[in-house]
């Protein structure tokens, strides 16, 4: 009887926080959920969603303050996963947006943790600022995040063609995780089971490209046209953004004109994964993924926003494994209260998408590397 006046009660609240929702005229919208709305309803009405005149006309419709188009830089078979929100009035498309990214981050969560301790620590996110960065700007990176741990989770349970469908949702965001692809690319070349995975993922992406054709048969050569684009009064393109991310201050330093040069980090890193793998001094395995993710959003050619950097819940995790399993002593404590005190510096105040950000990825790896190096597991069975 209590549990079912509880769930009347907060079935009432929640119906009224939803009318009000959508009675309210000054509710806040995260920016790039009105990028992803507006390029379902063009896609919809077969019409270019990489358009920067027509992407801002439609924006405008919900943001009139908007003076330039808010882009979608994502290949195309990453509108499957927005074309539905076209279909939807605006606020009812942002309110299920934003729930879905709250039930990616904690079932990301669960699926990453579960399998190695006893209770998932869901509350973990919680701490961890690029969450709220996530759900401020409304961004594709939650599914990325779902796509690894549900990578993850397949593998464990010797599931390659759904590890494969999984691991295709990584490429929304190709540019954030080159290494990791790299690392599956390389077991696929020596490993049956992993051709099965990256077979899988391919079939799924081709498949996700081939129904968007038929809304729009030209949409590859769309995105291909707006990759080349210049920047204009209605749009900035990839090349004029600031870049929280080594790539970039590498470019701004040698050759501010050559955004070619934003490569050059990870393709080294990749050159280097190449010899040592040519040599039979590595071999790629699962349990390096952590690691894998954080190389590869340090190095990122582009992107690495702070909305990006919830893809490093991935390491932490592992690293919330390893403190909670190593021995108590004063720089476990410390390390603990570091992490805390680097995220409510992020949160209180701080320029969030200016290029002095990228000591925040950097530190964050830091403290990984300390709980590895001072908090040893009491089991060979690392979390991944």
């Amino acid at each position: 009887m209590r549990f079912a006046l509880l769930f009347a009660l907060i079935l009432g609240l929640g119906i009224w926080l939803f009318n009000e929702y959508l009675q309210r005229e000054d509710v806040f919208v995260p920016i790039d959920t009105i990028e992803y709305w507006g390029a379902a309803k063009l896609l919809i009405a077969g019409q270019n969603p990489y358009d920067p005149a027509l992407l801002l006309q439609t924006e405008q419709t919900q943001d009139p303050r908007l003076g330039k188009a808010v882009m979608l830089w994502n290949p195309p078979w990453s509108l499957a996963w927005i074309t539905p929100l076209g279909y939807l009035p605006f606020k009812f498309a942002v309110l299920l947006w934003m729930i879905g990214i709250l039930i990616a981050i904690f079932w990301s969560t669960y699926l990453l943790s579960r399998q190695y301790v006893p209770v998932p620590p869901l509350w973990l996110p919680l701490l961890f600022a690029p969450s709220y960065f996530l759900l401020a700007w409304g961004q594709f990176t939650g599914l990325v995040l779902l796509g690894l741990s549900a990578f993850v989770w397949a593998m464990r349970r010797e599931k390659p063609y759904l590890a494969g469908i999984a691991f295709s949702l990584t490429a929304i965001k190709p540019h954030l995780l080159l290494l990791v692809g790299l690392g599956v690319a390389l077991r696929c070349y020596r490993s049956h089971y992993y051709r099965k995975v990256v077979c899988s993922s391919l079939v799924t992406l081709a498949v996700l490209s081939a129904f968007l054709l038929l809304f729009r048969p030209y949409l590859w050569s769309d995105y291909q046209t707006s990759l080349a684009l210049k920047a204009s009064a209605q749009h900035d393109t990839l090349r004029d953004w600031e870049n929280p991310t080594l790539s970039y201050w590498l470019r701004i330093t040698v050759a501010p004109e050559q955004f070619w040069v934003q490569f050059v980090p990870v393709s080294i890193a990749g050159f280097v994964v190449l010899i040592f793998y040519a040599w039979g001094r590595y071999q790629p395995r699962l349990d390096h993924l952590p690691v894998g993710v954080l190389l590869s959003v340090i190095l990122s050619p582009y992107g690495a926003w702070p909305f990006d950097l919830v893809l490093l819940l991935i390491p932490l995790l592992q690293a919330a494994y390893l403190w909670k399993s190593g021995p108590t002593s004063l720089g476990r404590t410390l390390l603990f209260f570091s992490f805390l005190l680097s995220q409510a510096a992020v949160l209180l105040r701080w320029n969030w998408f200016h290029v002095e950000f990228l000591w925040y990825p950097l530190l964050m790896g830091l403290l990984y590397g300390l709980t590895r190096a001072l908090n040893r597991p009491s089991t060979d069975r690392v979390p991944t």
